[in-house]
């Protein structure tokens, strides 16, 4: 298993619209991938951040080339440690920047993302995120906020063990 942990608030420097950038630590936010390799992931992250309207995208950064990828995000928006105002759902199979909530003005995210992926060509990979627009104000991607993936066999597998 290979796993990332901000240990304290990150400064999210916002590039642009719809620009991904990774959303760990600077010094632990790139993986080097396996060629032909199947991968499961699991990501948990928190933003705070102003409240100009904008979408909140998840994608990856980097320079592994994929098979496929599929992936479920769940994204609730609000008020830190508040009950959430708002909540998107959704399965996605692109690696680059895919919208993942509706326009939200909430002043907090926090984005639950599980799936699987296949690297064809060994490279890079930086779990990203990205927004349509400046929320403005500081934007911290808050302690405790992770990636983790873990091989789990080649990437034309379609199961390990003894499945009849």
């Amino acid at each position: 298993t290979q796993w990332s942990l901000n240990t304290s608030d990150f400064t999210w420097v916002y590039p642009g619209a719809n620009t991904l950038l990774g959303f760990l630590s600077a010094a632990a936010d790139t993986l080097t991938m396996q060629a032909a390799t199947r991968y499961r992931f699991k990501a948990h992250l928190e933003v705070s951040n102003g409240t100009t309207s904008h979408t909140f995208q998840f994608g990856f950064g980097g320079t592994a080339t994929f098979t496929d990828i599929k992936y479920k995000t769940q994204a609730w928006a609000g008020v830190a440690q508040a009950l959430a105002t708002t909540m998107a759902v959704k399965d996605t199979i692109v690696a680059t920047a895919a919208v993942i909530t509706g326009a939200i003005t909430a002043t907090n995210i926090c984005v639950e993302v599980e799936g699987e992926f296949a690297i064809n060509a060994a490279g890079t990979l930086i779990p990203s995120i990205a927004m349509s627009a400046d929320p403005t104000g500081t934007i911290l991607v808050i302690t405790g906020s992770f990636f983790e993936c873990w091989p789990i066999g080649s990437n034309t597998a379609v199961s390990v063990g003894a499945w009849a």
